[in-house]
């Protein structure tokens, strides 16, 4: 009975110390049962990232606020400041005047304009727009980066949206293979036509949209990316949208929205052509000017219906990519581009797409017919000779 009163008291005093270091080790932020549950390896990983803070918590909250913290670093700023170093590879992207950036919590927009023509511009734009989303992903952030670029007078001659998970998956630096990882592109007729004859369409996948849900069609002018994200909000993880390079201020509660004037162009990008430019973008605008020059339009692609909304001169193409649809498309020999398939079903010996616009069907291509306020416009897959 000695024996045992002993141990009792024994094992009583080290269950005592037990609770009082558990109790300790609690206080600090540390799993007293760690070596019991396996996650010793994680507790001294997760250590390094907490140090220096005020408030110590587990290592779930630490590894969150962790994540939050690189999902912060992306604005408006941090990407003007990264567009500034923006490299491929050896080639540099750089791009410091002429461009107005935007962030929201689904994306990075840059606007950017410049004399370039033909494959310097549509080398240096795909390349750029790979270089943004690898950079976003640099940032721990998913998203998805677009690029527009634009002429002296801000009409659209390409975009390209690429997510930047696709990105960091992307090696090669030719324009093929980076418009092929986009989820979505559009070059200007003019511009493709410049190519020759390349291995790539003028279009692919959805077409691009601005942060306030506008689409961005080429050819057409675009609505400032930083005047749509003052409605559409804040930046990824919660920052502020929104920046304008060369003499933009800032304006607006919690939107980020941006004006400013863009200067004379002095980058040079992998082709080596320098832009130069003189236009305007701000923000902050109301309703009315945003929907100043609009028109809608109701488009039916094989029975599903849509109706979009367009820029007064639009035409029947650009409808038809306003509605989301996966449009490839080619150079038609008589003039004008020719829509060789829709959302995957493309033309073959006997089928081929038509389109009709309020019931009557025009003798030109798509690209080339304007559309008005309540057209209605119809594409159909038929058989040849219908």
């Amino acid at each position: 009975m000695g024996a045992a009163r002993v141990t009792v008291a024994v094992l009583a005093a080290a269950l005592v110390a037990f609770c009082a270091w558990s109790m300790s080790q609690y206080v600090q932020g540390r799993d007293p049962l760690a070596f019991a549950t396996g996650s010793v390896a994680d507790s001294v990983k997760s250590a390094p990232d907490s140090a220096g803070s005020a408030d110590s918590g587990s290592s779930s909250a630490k590894a969150s606020g962790k994540d939050a913290a690189k999902a912060k670093a992306i604005d408006g700023d941090s990407v003007t400041k990264a567009l500034a170093s923006l490299r491929l590879g050896k080639d540099d992207l750089g791009v410091t005047k002429d461009v107005t950036v935007a962030v929201t919590k689904d994306g990075v927009w840059v606007e950017h304009a410049s004399s370039a023509t033909g494959k310097a511009l549509v080398t240096d734009t795909a390349r750029r727009a790979l270089a943004l989303a690898k950079w976003v992903a640099r940032q721990g952030a998913s998203a998805k980066a677009t690029w527009i670029e634009e002429d002296s007078s801000g009409v659209v001659r390409m975009c390209v949206a690429i997510d930047s998970k696709a990105a960091a998956g992307v090696g090669r630096r030719d324009v093929a293979t980076i418009l092929g990882a986009a989820s979505g592109y559009a070059i200007e007729k003019g511009t493709y036509a410049q190519l020759g004859q390349p291995s790539f369409s003028a279009e692919k996948g959805k077409a691009a949209t601005l942060p306030g849900g506008g689409t961005v069609s080429a050819g057409s002018k675009a609505a400032s990316s930083a005047q749509a994200a003052a409605s559409a909000g804040t930046g990824v993880g919660g920052s502020a949208a929104g920046a304008s390079a060369d003499s933009g201020s800032g304006s607006g509660s919690g939107s980020g929205a941006a004006s400013g004037k863009k200067g004379a162009s002095g980058e040079k990008g992998a082709s080596g052509e320098k832009g130069s430019a003189t236009s305007s973008a701000s923000g902050g605008q109301g309703s009315a000017d945003a929907n100043a020059g609009k028109i809608t339009v109701s488009v039916s692609v094989n029975g599903s219906s849509h109706r979009v909304g367009l820029s007064q001169g639009a035409t029947a193409y650009d409808a038809l990519l306003a509605t989301g649809a996966s449009v490839s498309s080619g150079a038609y020999p008589g003039g004008g581009t020719w829509v060789t398939a829709i959302n995957g079903l493309g033309e073959d010996a006997s089928h081929g797409w038509t389109y009709k616009v309020n019931g009557s069907m025009p003798n030109v291509m798509s690209d080339r017919y304007t559309v008005h306020d309540g057209d209605s416009v119809v594409w159909s897959y038929v058989a040849v000779g219908q």
